[in-house]
């Protein structure tokens, strides 16, 4: 896999909602050669260390992410408008298998991103999408995608999380693919063990996305892998469940 390096012009930079956005670049071969689950790793204007996203869509040369604020570095990159720079490394990491029949995808949060470029691939399938709050899910049309059904499940109103339903849903499902917060991806792991094939996409801050600084290790049962470079798609299975 090649990895491209790119001053990237931004195209759009728009709020979703509090603190959530989406932002398209020209990014030229990174766009081309993305596969879902794989990332970007971008510049922050004025500090030091990458911020690492995970690719939301691609259209020819462009592609998008959707990002949370969360610190000064994706604060600076929020302030990034149209025609602006965002330099970028790409892709980066391995992404999801290529799905077979009747796909199942499970997304918590912003999870949402990388598993609709998934689903895009795909002629149909059920998208479970759960989020704490109303104001936290990725609008829903961003996720209409043609021959899919779209289930959303808030906490705050319902009560229930998204992991709940999953149990309906695992019959005549050909695989699970699941990205969010560790717990959800833990719990998911659990219901769908001995049932179905599961492929969570790890979340973890991204120093150096390459695997040499080692900041991102995640244990597993042959021991401990990089998220940016052995992941950040692994095999449930693969995963030490015991020590999340």
């Amino acid at each position: 896999m090649n990895t491209f390096h790119r001053k990237a012009p931004i195209l759009e930079n728009r709020e979703l909602g509090p603190d959530i956005l989406l932002m398209s670049v020209e990014a030229g071969d990174i766009a081309s050669g993305v596969y879902p689950g794989q990332f970007i790793h971008a510049e922050a204007p004025g500090r030091s260390l990458r911020r690492a996203f995970s690719v939301f869509s691609v259209s020819g040369d462009s592609l998008s992410i959707i990002y949370r604020v969360r610190g000064k570095g994706t604060r600076a990159i929020s302030a990034l408008g149209k025609g602006g720079i965002l330099d970028i490394l790409g892709p980066l990491g391995k992404g999801f298998p290529r799905p077979g029949e009747n796909p199942l995808f499970l997304a918590g949060g912003l999870g949402a991103a990388p598993l609709g470029f998934l689903a895009s691939k795909t002629s149909g399938g059920v998208f479970l999408y759960g989020a704490e709050r109303e104001c936290d899910f990725i609008p829903e049309e961003l996720l209409n995608i043609p021959g899919h059904t779209l289930i959303r499940v808030c906490r705050g109103s319902s009560g229930e999380t998204v992991t709940d339903i999953l149990p309906e849903y695992l019959n005549g499902a050909g695989a699970l693919y699941a990205a969010g917060p560790t717990a959800m991806l833990k719990k998911a792991a659990g219901v769908s063990r001995g049932k179905l094939k599961t492929f969570v996409s790890w979340e973890e801050t991204l120093g150096c996305g390459t695997g040499l600084c080692m900041g991102c290790a995640v244990k597993t049962l042959s021991g401990y892998k990089m998220t940016c470079s052995d992941g950040p798609v692994f095999d449930a299975e693969e995963i030490d469940w015991d020590a999340c």
